[in-house]
């Protein structure tokens, strides 16, 4: 029976402590494919992707799993709905990959091109080319990828072309602010105390990076679970659901989630423990979704439950984002 009123939430908390409830249900998805890269943007960094070797990682380089291997892996979901596209689009992909340093990123076999080929993208950093799909492919991709070298060294980035299959505004805003800090030195260099990073993390109406584009450590990623009938769309919160999570997040503006506020590029940044706000700061009208504390909090625990049959523990950071929500009330 839902509580009324106030709740004690330690004593929710009590209620819902870590235990095992049976086997964790088979992996089949989660986390992150990308990066692109046309010969133009190339040139302009005198990088020809057809002649240089600078992104390729070095025939005598040890990447096996128990290897640190220093640089960041990105996965870059890119989406060409027709040949009609292929100007506005490739000005999307060189636009997200001006923000690419070689010096720290990766995108050997990254990117997983779906619908129309888009000329101009060098071999080696196509993983694969579907007529047909979502972004599930590319988070697969980086899971696997993840499962294989599961290590708290390894880090992985996930991009997606936004705006691509729906030109607007509103998305070539929100495009930039997500890949600035996807690839950002912050994001990069993040802190031991954290294993997501991203432009913002929002905990409601459901922990998320909102866009979906995010750094994260490879032992982080290992860790997801979902069953194999689940789609991109139930992907979409994975970067910040496990309830290990320890996520971090950069921009120091109020913008909190969906489309409202979205900072402009370059913005400042701080990595700072998400969430960094209060409960009130996210709270959003939505049809048909309760944003009451208790609710917000009892879906999360639903959702540990449901998909990793497990609840938070006690480093969880909800407990005490929950508890503060009643607290300064």
């Amino acid at each position: 029976m839902q509580p009324t009123g106030n709740i004690n939430v330690n004593e929710y908390r009590h209620q819902h402590r870590l235990r095992n409830v049976g086997a964790v249900r088979r992996v089949a998805v989660a986390a992150l494919t990308t990066a692109m890269w046309k010969y133009h943007q190339l040139s302009h960094m005198n990088l020809d992707p057809l002649q240089n070797d600078t992104w390729k990682i070095p025939d005598n380089e040890d990447t096996t799993p128990s290897k640190p291997y220093n640089k960041i892996r990105v996965f870059y979901n890119l989406f060409v709905a027709s040949a009609d596209d292929e100007a506005r689009v490739q000005a999307i992909v060189d636009e997200q990959m001006a923000n690419l340093d070689h010096n720290l990123h990766d995108v050997n076999d990254s990117i997983t091109m779906l619908g129309h080929m888009l000329p101009n993208v060098s071999s080696y950093m196509i993983r694969d080319h579907l007529e047909q799909g979502d972004e599930g492919e590319t988070l697969h991709a980086l899971w696997k990828y993840c499962k294989e070298h599961d290590n708290r060294q390894r880090k992985v980035v996930y991009l997606h072309s936004k705006g691509s299959f729906h030109p607007k505004p509103q998305n070539d805003k929100l495009r930039r602010f997500l890949t600035e800090g996807a690839l950002s030195p912050e994001c990069a260099n993040l802190p031991d105390t954290c294993d997501v990073c991203s432009s913002r993390m929002s905990p409601l109406p459901h922990p998320h990076t909102p866009g979906n584009m995010w750094l994260a450590r490879c032992d982080y990623v290992a860790k997801l679970t979902i069953g194999v009938s689940d789609t991109a769309d139930t992907l979409r919160a994975l970067g910040s659901f496990h309830p290990s999570v320890e996520p971090c997040d950069l921009s120091t503006d109020n913008f909190v989630w969906n489309y409202n506020g979205v900072p402009s590029v370059p913005f400042a940044k701080d990595i700072q423990p998400a969430p960094r706000f209060d409960f009130k700061k996210y709270v959003k009208n939505v049809g048909g979704c309760s944003m009451r504390p208790f609710d917000v909090l009892q879906r999360q625990i639903h959702g540990y439950q449901n998909i990793y049959n497990t609840t938070a523990d006690e480093e969880w950071w909800g407990w005490g984002f929950f508890n503060n929500s009643y607290t300064s009330n």
